[in-house]
């Protein structure tokens, strides 16, 4: 484990709890019309290299809400599942329709909570998450990602 003496200065060793909701809960069935425009993001849309979400789907809300990943703008997504996870698959949701986005049940969610580390503001929150080495999810996450694919 890092140790605080080993961090850039202004920086500051915390628990990723403290910082990060992990799959938050789905939006409300009713939060809008059930044929509202929202943003589906399948696997293959995700850009390992760039981070970026490139030609998501559209698809209702209605039709996405179960059974499918919910994530909104400004959250993290990371594959859960090798080869993607050991690709480093992750992505930042930006400019998604109506601000909901669904994907693959393969997904992590990271969102913030708000927390300030330092003088940490969006775009270093999420260079946190993505610069998360990869074993340490494996080591962490591996029970979730157990769970998930039984």
């Amino acid at each position: 484990m890092q140790k605080q003496s080993e961090l850039l200065e202004g920086w500051e060793l915390v628990s990723i709890n403290d910082i990060l909701e992990v799959n938050p809960s789905k939006p409300q069935k009713d939060v809008v019309p059930p044929n509202t425009p929202v943003t589906f993001v399948p696997m293959p849309a995700v850009d390992a290299d760039s981070g970026a979400i490139n030609a998501p789907e559209i698809r209702d809300f209605s039709k996405v809400r179960k059974g499918y990943t919910a994530f909104q703008n400004e959250d993290v997504i990371f594959a859960k599942i090798t080869p993607c996870m050991e690709n480093g698959k992750a992505a930042v949701a930006r400019n998604l329709l109506n601000n909901f986005g669904f994907g693959s049940t393969e997904f992590f969610v990271f969102r913030s909570k708000g927390a300030k580390a330092g003088h940490v503001d969006k775009k270093d929150r999420v260079v946190l998450v993505l610069e998360i080495p990869t074993t340490y999810i494996k080591k962490h996450m591996a029970p979730i990602r157990a769970r998930v694919s039984k």
